[in-house]
């Protein structure tokens, strides 16, 4: 059995074992128990890519486009929600304490020890311009066109999101444009929420089945010789796409449907996932292929990431008592 299956079967099995708490039944799609959970399912995912990478297969592959367009879809949901309940206010002081601060101390942390610094290299990252995390920097372009379109354009704002996310397909770097439709889809939820969570299981049982059917292939399309000639062009974003895209519903369809209680690992791991994102990538480099380094990196990370999360939290902590201003 190969390096990259047993590890699969060891995160599939930690995900299964999870005591649960039958008291606390998720009854909404996207609630905030079912939203932390599938942050801990969709960084899982990441990681095991990451992983994956890291041992000579790209197996895996799928998962990490798929975790990362379930994390998007929870954002654009997410922010969306938010807007209907306090409008925009405070709207990028939240976002920079939580999303780029954390981001700007690890990358501070990061450049103390490089050996290369380059002040232009560091602002520009740090600036999310250029940035050594290519979803950062996505999730910046996110959250810049959603303001635009809702504080300026609110009448045609979801018009003007699907029109620039098309346009993202076509222009932006291929792992970032096959996540293109990733966020609005979380924003249209938002905005359609009654009706989806009125939806009859049946009807959601086919959307799943037919989501999984479809991502699966266009899985195999993707691997027709014709179809990988175009990697580097448009048409490959497009499968792309409808491979991580519908994987990504079908996790949050199955995750509801199958009543997942708050299992304590998940839970956890959703807690701080987006500490666990940025802390996991500094250590892929020292597996080296072997199986006991991955188990070390894999309890380094979850370690230091739930430190940088309770510092994280301090720190929003702190800001969100002194800075007033609503920007």
């Amino acid at each position: 059995m190969s390096h990259s299956s047993i590890i699969i079967i060891i995160m599939i099995s930690l995900f299964f074992i999870s005591p649960t708490n039958e008291k606390e039944k998720i009854n909404k799609i996207l609630s905030f128990n079912t939203s932390t959970i599938l942050r801990g399912i969709a960084i899982l995912l990441v990681i095991l890519q990451h992983l994956g990478g890291s041992f000579g297969t790209n197996l895996l592959t799928p998962l990490g486009g798929t975790g990362v367009a379930i994390f998007l879809v929870l954002s654009g949901f997410g922010l969306n929600e938010s807007f209907k309940k306090k409008g925009l206010d405070y709207y990028w002081r939240n976002r920079i304490i939580r999303v780029f601060i954390p981001y700007f101390i690890l990358i501070s942390i990061i450049s103390c020890f490089s050996e290369n610094f380059n002040i232009r290299t560091y602002l520009l990252d740090i600036f999310g311009i250029k940035t050594s995390y290519w979803y950062i920097a996505f999730l910046l372009k996110q959250y810049i066109l959603y303001y635009i379109a809702t504080r300026f354009f609110y009448k045609f704002r979801l018009q003007i999101i699907f029109i620039v996310s098309i346009i993202f397909i076509f222009i932006l770097p291929n792992i970032e444009a096959e996540q293109g439709l990733s966020f609005l889809l979380g924003v249209l939820i938002s905005e359609n929420y009654n009706k989806v969570c009125s939806s009859k299981l049946f009807t959601k049982s086919m959307l799943m089945f037919s989501f999984f059917c479809i991502g699966s292939i266009f899985l195999a399309i993707k691997q027709l010789p014709i179809i990988r000639e175009y990697e580097d062009r448009f048409i490959y974003n497009w499968v792309q796409l409808f491979i991580k895209l519908p994987y990504a519903i079908f996790f949050i369809l199955i995750i509801h449907k199958l009543s997942i209680f708050n299992r304590k690992f998940l839970t956890f791991t959703g807690m701080i996932s987006y500490e666990l994102y940025l802390v996991h990538m500094i250590f892929l480099k020292y597996i080296d292929m072997k199986l006991i380094n991955a188990f070390i990196v894999l309890i380094v990370s979850f370690a230091l990431s739930y430190l940088f999360y309770l510092l994280n939290q301090q720190i929003n902590t702190f800001l969100r008592k002194r800075i007033k201003i609503n920007f």
